[in-house]
């Protein structure tokens, strides 16, 4: 990186440390020797002095204070149903050896509750085999 820049930089003025006939040359030479020593920049030693905390009779912890404080207001719970014609679903419950939605599932109605349109139970699939290796396609393809 320093043969770089020094190519960069032959006509900057700035930059003449770099050359060997410099007279800042030493200098550079030892500050990035002690750089790579990992002695340069001075590490300062902290000094913490323990201060003896006065009690303040006063004082009361906000934890212990009368007042009620507010907390974030409770979210409702959404019971979720998934899906029992889900693709996923019928795969995690395969891996599992559980059984599938379509037999476990069954919504609960009052006696003589019709269910409403669309939430009827879905036949079972017959084939839940993957027939085909899936296919990746490219952008660029032109078909």
């Amino acid at each position: 990186m320093e043969i770089l820049i020094k190519a960069k930089q032959r006509d900057n003025t700035q930059f003449q440390f770099l050359n060997k006939d410099s007279p800042l040359h030493g200098y550079y030479t030892a500050l990035t020797a002690l750089v790579k020593a990992g002695k340069w920049p001075e590490k300062k030693i902290e000094v913490v002095e323990d201060k003896p905390q006065e009690m303040n009779e006063d004082y009361l912890h906000p934890s212990l204070a009368a007042t009620i404080i507010e907390s974030a207001p409770s979210i409702p719970s959404i019971h979720y149903k998934p899906s029992a014609d889900c693709d996923y679903t019928l795969l995690i419950s395969k891996m599992r050896g559980e059984a599938t939605l379509d037999e476990v599932y069954t919504p609960e109605l009052a006696p003589g509750e019709v269910a409403p349109p669309g939430t009827e139970p879905l036949p079972p699939r017959v084939n839940t085999e993957i027939t085909r290796a899936p296919v990746m396609y490219n952008k660029n393809d032109q078909a």
